[in-house]
């Protein structure tokens, strides 16, 4: 079989004067503390494209605001990835010598507990499981150029430049599943790196693109998708797609607009007094689908208001009509 050549996805050109335009003529005002936002029309046809995009004033690139759980999905996603190179799916189970008290668990439940309670101990053992040198392999392969993500949210290892955690160093760790085993040594990753006070860095555009590969992977050219299977795919989507405890604002926003029946793709995230989310509306047919990107500070809920305005611009049509 031909190996398969990954590309990065094609997006529109960003509109950046609209939607200020639009949401400023009704009253708006941004938060206070920083606003970014981002909304990508998605076709129906095949190659699932995103057709038209607009942000707030050039944002939808911007670098300077703390991501937090929404690199989650990146990593959930490489790790899928990492295990089916191997030849594993997401029913192994795998163990992790440490640190700390040995721990097991499937790869699958770490994703789920990663994406839906956001869980930061299931977070870092998925990045253990991909390994840091090939994650960030794994995001210039996709054309997540603007994404490097060092920092370890659990703190289960220290990077000892800054006290801070990290995602570069990985325990020893056995993947099973059936008759197969694999054991990896521990690794650790001497890259420099390339974000201020070892953090993670991401752009809404990134998000989105990883994003549209999850919900519309069927429909994208095979040199476009991610290198996982259906099964793989699927779930995502459900832990994307799954109620979770917290940090439904953009979500019930959303929701709001378009109504029950849009199912929404979302991982949120908030730290920092940073709150941030990027959802896909998977609307029935005929009507486009849509992502909504959007972060701000400070609090919660600094979104809300953004948020249920833009759902009311896209389910009217008023945003970009032709």
């Amino acid at each position: 079989m031909a190996a398969v050549t990954h590309a990065k996805i094609a997006l529109p050109v960003i509109d950046a004067v609209a939607l200020p335009g639009r949401l400023e003529a009704e009253g708006f005002r941004p938060p206070p503390g920083g606003f970014l936002a981002l909304v990508l029309e998605v076709g129906r046809e095949p190659g699932g494209r995103a057709l038209r995009g607009w942000d707030w004033r050039g944002t939808s690139r911007g670098t300077d605001w703390w991501p937090a759980s929404t690199v989650k999905v990146f990593v959930a996603a490489a790790a899928l990835e990492a295990a089916r190179r191997r030849g594993f799916g997401s029913p192994a189970r795998i163990a992790f010598d440490g640190p700390g008290e040995p721990f097991e668990d499937t790869l699958a439940g770490l994703v789920r507990a990663a994406l839906i309670p956001s869980d930061n101990e299931a977070f870092d053992r998925l990045a253990f499981v991909a390994g840091h040198a090939a994650l960030r392999r794994w995001l210039a392969r996709y054309g997540f150029l603007d994404t490097s993500l060092w920092r370890g949210y659990s703190g289960m290892y220290r990077d000892p430049g800054t006290g801070r955690g990290t995602l570069a160093a990985a325990p020893g760790l056995t993947l099973r599943q059936g008759d197969r085993s694999l054991s990896l040594r521990p690794r650790l990753d001497r890259a420099p790196c390339d974000v201020p006070d070892h953090g993670n860095r991401t752009t809404l555009l990134d998000l989105a693109s990883c994003l549209l590969r999850i919900a519309r992977h069927e429909a994208l050219p095979p040199g476009q998708r991610l290198g996982l299977r259906q099964a793989d795919i699927d779930l995502l989507r459900d832990a994307l797609a799954a109620p979770r405890p917290r940090g439904l604002g953009l979500a019930d926003g959303l929701r709001a607009a378009f109504g029950r029946d849009a199912r929404i793709l979302h991982k949120p995230g908030f730290a920092c007094d940073w709150f941030s989310d990027v959802a896909f509306v998977d609307r029935p047919a005929p009507g486009p689908s849509w992502i909504v990107g959007m972060a701000g500070r400070p609090g919660r809920d600094c979104l809300d208001d953004a948020t249920l305005r833009v759902g009311r611009l896209l389910a009217d049509g008023a945003l970009g009509a032709r």
